[in-house]
């Protein structure tokens, strides 16, 4: 319930800097200040997506999860939307969201109070060249639909395996 009184006092504190900053800039300037920052924070979301996932893949190809990166990329998603709202406020709350001294600070309260347990992420093997010597076998298979007839005794020659359908399909399939 704590976030009641914030969406009452945000609107009021958004009407109260739009009357500020117009009086002192005129109404024009500051229309001018809101369209900016929008499109900035269209910009911003548009630019930052594509950036944040290499990040993310490259920490999971060294087989550690990016939690930071994912705050990260999260923190700035947010913002490019606080842009993209109309208001100053929100607009300061976004400029804070983008400094990265700010985002480590949040990251690193959020995992002290426990809060990231939930964004826990186990890295897997990511597609790619592997590590070490592994070794990697490359095939192909075909899936093999129906029943099979006949029974394979050891020592008797194997029934047909072949499926039911084998004999209509075209060449190389």
């Amino acid at each position: 319930m704590r976030i009641l009184p914030l969406l009452v006092l945000l609107p009021l504190a958004e009407i109260a800097a739009f009357v500020w900053i117009g009086g002192e800039i005129g109404a024009g300037a500051t229309l001018a200040l809101v369209v900016l920052a929008a499109v900035a924070g269209v910009s911003l979301l548009r630019r930052q997506g594509v950036d944040a996932l290499r990040r993310m893949d490259g920490r999971l190809r060294e087989g550690r999860p990016p939690l930071q990166e994912g705050f990260d990329a999260l923190c700035k998603a947010l913002a490019g939307l606080l842009l993209f709202v109309p208001g100053f406020v929100t607009d300061a709350l976004a400029l804070l969201l983008l400094l990265p001294p700010v985002r480590r600070a949040l990251f690193a309260r959020l995992w002290t109070a426990g809060a990231a347990a939930s964004f826990t992420v186990r890295a897997t093997a990511a597609p790619g060249p592997r590590p070490g010597n592994a070794t990697v076998i490359e095939g192909e298979f075909v899936e093999v639909r129906g029943e099979v007839q006949g029974e394979v005794r050891e020592g008797a020659p194997a029934a047909d395996l072949s499926p039911p359908d084998a004999g209509r399909r075209p060449p190389g399939a």
